[in-house]
Order: structure tokens, then C-alpha cells, then sequence
């Protein structure tokens, strides 16, 4: 019986989602995960102590969506389990769910559908020439090389502060995540006010939110172009890349000059 109700609910889903345009299945998507992020955070296992569903659903959009905004404390609140919940959501809203979900199905069938390459090229407008299987690849692995340098890093840093060991090695991780995701979620409640002073700490999310912040099409197309798979940079590198680092210098500069008057 279980298992004829398993395959009429994943025909009606399936029946479902082939109504769908691109855009919609890309919104009930994100709306899925939501709601299940919700209800794992909602589990009593998540929780410290007893949390409202309005404070479970804004924590799961706002990791899933990586704002990084917060009505109660991620550390106070919620369990290991629920902090991992909330690491998981950032990690999927960071790289993108179907990303990841058309990454895995690659792994396992070594193909794609009609429907995974029309959705793939709705949430991301890649240049020509560029193909899906490399493109996800790259993504993966980047993000894994990338926030496990983060981590040993963070790891180092939270040592030196005399940080309990195994403390500091779950706070590598989540902030290592949480960082190159560029998702502001923190197991400190001031968040990072007190390693202000920290240039080693400060310099290691820099790093990561940078090389987050860039997107997996520039990641892509330069590590093409360093393995001379291609032999130009795309104008949509180029174009992301100016404008990134332009805004930075600007909001960098301003920052430092204009931002103190007013505060004083």
C-alpha cells in the first residue's frame, strides 16, 4: 500500500510540474524547500527552546534565500541539529537547489532531461558555448575547494582565540558556508563584533564572500580559460567583473571617507 501511494503522489507531482513554465517550477522549487526547512526547524529536535512558526519560516527563508536576517538567536535557540538544518538551507540557497538537485541527477543517470536543461538555462543566462555538465561540475567543485580552505582557515583563527576545539571546528564549517554564501547567518549573537580586530578573520570572509560573490558563471569561465578550454574570457565575465570590483572600490573608499562624517 505505501509503496502505490508513493508512485501515485510522484505521477500526480510529475503531471504536475509539466503544467509548469520554467519560472513557476523554479518558484515552487524554492517554496518546497522552504516549507520543508520549516517543518525540520519546527521538530522539537531543533530547538532549544520553544520557538514561533513565524520565527521557524522567516529563519528558513532567510537562509535558503542567504539574507543573512534573523528574528531569534541561531546559537541560543536552535540545537546542533537545527543549526545544521539552517547551514543545509544556506548551502542549497548559496549554490542554488537546482544546482545541486540537477547535479546529483547527472551523477546518478549521466544525463539530462529536456525539461533539467530548459530550467538550467532559466535560473542561469549563460554565455554561448558553454555546457550544462561542465558548468555544474565547476560549481561543485569550486564550492567544495573553496569552503573547506575556508574552514581550515577559520579553524586556525578560532584556535589562536583560544576557542574550545570542538566548538571551533562546527563554527569553521557553518561560518565557512555561511561566508562564501554570503548569508550573514552567525553562531554569535553580536555576530562577528568580537573579532573586529581580527585582520586574520576579517581577511578570510572577505576572501570567501568575494569569491562567492563573483558567481559560478565568472568561476567557470575563468577556470576554462586557465586550462585553456577556451581561449578568450567571455563578455559576461568581463561585464560581472568590472562592475563587481568597481562597486567594491567605491563602496570600499566610501566607506572609509564618507560614512565616518556621518556617523560623527
Amino acid at each position: 500500500m505505501p509503496k502505490t501511494l508513493f508512485k501515485t503522489i510522484r505521477r500526480e507531482y510529475l503531471k504536475f510540474h509539466l503544467k509548469l513554465n520554467p519560472q513557476q517550477s523554479l518558484f515552487y522549487g524554492f517554496f518546497t524547500y522552504m516549507i520543508l526547512g520549516w517543518a525540520l526547524l519546527s521538530l522539537p529536535i531543533s530547538q532549544k527552546a520553544n520557538i514561533g512558526f513565524i520565527d521557524n519560516l522567516f529563519t528558513s527563508t532567510s537562509a535558503l534565500s542567504t539574507t543573512g536576517l534573523a528574528t531569534v538567536s541561531t546559537f541560543d535557540n536552535y540545537t546542533f541539529f537545527g543549526q545544521f538544518v539552517i547551514l543545509l538551507l544556506i548551502q542549497i540557497g548559496g549554490i542554488g537547489y537546482l544546482t545541486m538537485t540537477t547535479y546529483f541527477l547527472l551523477a546518478t543517470t549521466k544525463h539530462l532531461t529536456h525539461w533539467h536543461e530548459k530550467l538550467m538555462k532559466t535560473e542561469f543566462t549563460m554565455p554561448r558555448g558553454f555546457l550544462i555538465q561542465d558548468f555544474l561540475k565547476s560549481v561543485i567543485v569550486f564550492t567544495v575547494i573553496m569552503e573547506a580552505i575556508g574552514a581550515i582557515l577559520f579553524f586556525i583563527a578560532f584556535k589562536i582565540e583560544n576557542i574550545d576545539t570542538g566548538f571551533a571546528i562546527w563554527s569553521s564549517i557553518f561560518h565557512s558556508v555561511s561566508s562564501f554564501c554570503t548569508a550573514g547567518f552567525s553562531l554569535y549573537n553580536n555576530s562577528f563584533e568580537g573579532f573586529s580586530t581580527n585582520t586574520f578573520i576579517n581577511g578570510i570572509i572577505t576572501f570567501l564572500s568575494v569569491s562567492g560573490a563573483l558567481g559560478f558563471i565568472v568561476v567557470t569561465d575563468l577556470w576554462n580559460y586557465v586550462r585553456k578550454k577556451t581561449n578568450v574570457i567571455s563578455f559576461t565575465s568581463k561585464m560581472i567583473m568590472g562592475g563587481f570590483f568597481s562597486l567594491l572600490f567605491v563602496a570600499t573608499i566610501g566607506t572609509k571617507t564618507i560614512l565616518p562624517i556621518y556617523i560623527i
